[in-house]
Parts: C-alpha cells; structure tokens; sequence
C-alpha cells in the first residue's frame, strides 16, 4: 500500500524532484558498499575488485544467513545494473531496470530475480511467502530512502544505518 501511495503522489511532486528521486534509486542500487544502510536483509557487504571505471566488479556480501558472492554482470547508469551470486547450493542472478513512468511524473524500479540450485529448490515451499515478505521489505526501505528527507540522507551519506 505504501508503495502504491508513493507511486500515486508523483502526479502531485515537481518534476525536478521526480529527477532526484529516480537519480537516489539509481544510485542506491549501485552504490554496493552502503547496502546496509538501507537494506534491511544486507548485513555486510566486502568489495573484491573494481572495473576500470573505479566501480565495483565483484564483492562478496550477507544477506539474511548467506553469504554471497557476487560479480557485477551490467551496469548501465542510469537505466539497469545486474549483477550473478553463488552461495553454496545457490545461484541467482538479480538484475534491475531504471526508467521514467510513460508520463513522466515517477519512476518505476523493475527487480528481476532467478534462483536455481538444491538450496532454492529445497525451501521453496517454506521459503516462499518469506522471500516474497523480504523482498517487499527491501523494496519498502529503498522508497522510503530515495524519497525521504534530509535526516535519512545524511545517515545514508554517513554510512550510518538507517532506522
């Protein structure tokens, strides 16, 4: 509900500052070293290597009781980032779209996520209606960090988690 509502208020916010939000989603879903700050799932995040172009290439990182590693696969700034991870028993390979509503009052963030492996094929009954739970979790934290005010974007900026 809260993001319908968020998506529902962009008809009512200046343009300019639509601009801004979708620039903070973009830049919260590639800035890998501050997933903590507003992923609730992430508990660290330990960067490997880096392209040319000073970004992350592979990091290795925790969300909920796994740890991942995890290679930087596309990364088209500002419109997609994707990125492969391998835990053991598990492969996923995540990637995200970035682009302006049709009538360009929002923005619309499009998570596309494949898990294959015994481990996802293990919990799938049991882990269902959690993963769907998580996943609605950390898409909550992301709108609430791009569109919130100055006190969550100094937290975020200070590396700090958020609340």
């Amino acid at each position: 509900m809260r993001n319908k509502l968020l998506a529902a208020s962009g008809r009512f916010m200046p343009r300019e500052w639509l601009a801004r939000v979708g620039a903070r989603l973009r830049d919260l879903l590639t800035d890998i070293e501050r997933w903590p700050s507003w992923f609730r799932a992430c508990k660290w995040v330990r960067l490997e290597t880096t392209d040319s172009a000073a970004r992350p290439a592979s990091f290795r990182w925790k969300a909920h009781p796994i740890a991942l590693r995890s290679t930087v696969v596309a990364t088209n700034r500002p419109h997609s980032f994707a990125f492969l991870a391998d835990a053991r028993g598990l492969h996923a390979e995540h990637a995200f779209q970035i682009r302006p509503t049709a009538d360009g009052t929002g923005t619309v963030v499009v998570s596309h996520e494949t898990q294959v492996g015994p481990l996802p094929r293990f919990g799938r009954a049991y882990l269902a209606p959690r993963l769907r739970k998580s996943n609605q979790a950390w898409l909550d934290d992301l709108a609430r960090v791009a569109s919130g005010g100055a006190a969550t974007r100094a937290r975020l900026e200070a590396g700090s988690p958020s609340s």
